[in-house]
């Protein structure tokens, strides 16, 4: 949760700054929003993260990108709720 944590958080600074989101997780390395992608304690990679973009509509004033990301992982967790989920 921490991970995905930072990596939202990351995501919301570069749209403060930006005023766009991001079109890749890289971009949030290569612009020093991360060190680097962490991997996904659960799937032990980081090229699963699942990355949600954003739709477009008329009333969307905001470039398309990632807004959201997910686990890849197909598991469970202890509460019954699957990782991607969270």
């Amino acid at each position: 949760m921490e991970d995905l944590f930072r990596m939202r958080d990351a995501i919301d600074q570069y749209l403060a700054d930006r005023d766009e989101y991001p079109n890749s997780l890289d971009v949030l390395v290569v612009d020093g929003y991360l060190r680097a992608i962490p991997n996904d304690p659960f799937t032990n990679s980081s090229d699963t993260w699942q990355a949600i973009e954003t739709e477009l509509d008329s009333t969307n004033q905001l470039s398309q990108g990632i807004f959201d990301v997910k686990s890849g992982s197909q598991g469970t967790a202890l509460d019954g709720t699957f990782y991607a989920d969270w």
